[in-house]
């Protein structure tokens, strides 16, 4: 008999699987553009066919083969951001701005490594994460702190995230 999935569980899959339009306009009218669009779309391709139509006099085997070299337009929604990745991003500048903001930040990212390293976070991925805290605070409170590169990403999730802000909220 399968067991009922833990909070911890459900509250993981919901992360992964919830999305969050994130495109920059009002979810209200995304939903009215996307339909706008493909109404779009498919009114020029409709006209360009009948444009290939209306100018040709030829047999209807060329007709059909110059309506099929008609090109539809291709358009595509942008999906919707996960829900983890979208409060990941909430979560990162902030722990940035806590931890340049604080009077000691170099003493703050100790503890913050220690305490960490406590937690059951891979060893891995503290290391990677205070390497790239301890650059963001040697340079002077800059904002340009990115999580990882394009060529190496760095595997940070919603979960680790929230631990540090709950532990720079304790040493706060």
């Amino acid at each position: 008999m399968p067991q009922d999935p833990t909070p911890q569980d459900k509250k993981r899959k919901s992360l992964e699987r919830d999305g969050r339009n994130c495109y920059g306009e009002n979810d209200k009218s995304s939903r009215k553009a996307i339909r706008r669009r493909k109404a779009i779309v498919n009114r020029t391709f409709r006209r360009a066919t009948k444009q290939t139509l209306s100018e040709n006099d030829a047999d209807a085997d060329d007709l059909h083969e110059q309506v099929n070299q008609v090109e539809r337009i291709d358009w595509k929604k942008v999906p919707d951001k996960a829900l983890g990745d979208h409060l990941l991003d909430k979560l990162i500048p902030q722990i940035i701005k806590r931890v340049s903001a604080a009077s000691d930040p170099e003493g703050l990212l100790v503890v913050l490594e220690t305490q960490l390293i406590d937690t059951d976070a891979p060893p891995q991925a503290v290391q990677d994460i205070m390497r790239q805290l301890h650059g963001t605070v040697r340079a002077s409170g800059s904002t340009s702190f990115r999580l990882g590169t394009r060529s190496k990403p760095l595997k940070i999730d919603y979960n680790m995230a929230k631990t540090i802000i709950d532990i720079l909220n304790r040493e706060a």
